[in-house]
This record gives structure tokens, sequence and C-alpha cells, in this order.
């Protein structure tokens, strides 16, 4: 009998070491459905950045065909202000990728957004805290030329 249990407590000991290994992934795809977008009108007649009503909608479009890729994430708001744009379009010029893929200003806009992250420890597999609300974020979305189709640059704060 104490042979029995002892092979029965070394099986749940193998188990319990075996599922110590395992890594436990979010796999609901981010959710875009509800999202309030806001896309203010230009405030300039000229400039770099004079984005077209149809170019803002295509940047959005671009946003929300890549947030699924946000798995465990659902976005609540984006939006377009072209002063802040315009202050995150300077900064991804310098700073971030556009410092050294070599876009042109003109070809870069930068849409913001809140979102939320499912309460799930598995979050930070992807760089997240769980249960989390981001606000502010930048999506930077760039082009090869005024007739291109925007995509997907960077993202973050």
């Amino acid at each position: 009998m104490k042979r029995v249990y002892a092979i029965v407590l070394v099986l749940v000991l193998c188990l319990g070491f075996a599922a110590c290994g395992q890594r436990h992934y979010v796999t609901t795809p981010g959710v875009t459905e509800g999202v309030v977008i806001k896309l203010d009108g230009s405030n300039y007649a000229e400039g770099p950045n004079h984005f077209s009503s149809e170019e803002r909608w295509a940047a959005v479009d671009c946003v929300l065909k890549q947030f699924p890729d946000f798995k465990g994430c659902t976005l609540q708001e984006l939006w377009y202000f072209e002063d802040w744009s315009q202050a995150g379009v300077e900064e991804h010029l310098t700073n971030g990728r556009g410092s050294i893929n070599g876009v042109a200003p003109e070809n870069v806009i930068v849409l913001y957004s809140n979102f939320t992250t499912v309460d799930d420890p598995a979050m930070a597999e992807y760089g997240f805290n769980a249960g989390a609300e981001y606000t502010n974020w930048k999506w930077i979305v760039i082009r090869d030329s005024k007739d291109g189709d925007w995509r997907l640059d960077d993202y973050g704060y």
C-alpha cells in the first residue's frame, strides 16, 4: 500500500512540475467594436501634415485592421487631433523609427487611443499589465507617397 501511495505521489509531483513550465496566453483577439472615433478637422490651410478627411479615415482603418493583433485588449477611443499629431510626427522623425527609415513628414500621421486589457496575468506575455487602461497610446502610421496606402510603423508611448 505504501508503494501505491509513493507512485501516486511521484505522478502528482511530475504533473505539477510539468504544469509549471507551461505558458498561458490570452487568445482572444483585440476588440474594436464600439470604439469611439474622433477626427479633428485640420487647423492649417497648408503644411506638411494637412490631411484630408479621406486620408485620416484611411489611417484610422489601418489601425482598426491591426488592433485584433492586440490580444486581450479592447479599443475604447481612437482620435486624431492635428496639433497632437504634429508633435507626434516631429518626435517620430527625430527620435523614433522615422529617424532611420527616411519617411517624409507629409507621409506620417499619428493617431491616439485609449484601450483596456483583460484582467489576466498572461497579458504580461504581450508586454501589457493585466486589467489596465492605456491612455494617449500613439499609433504612428506611414505611407510611401501621397497616393500610397497607410501602414502601421510604430506604436506606444
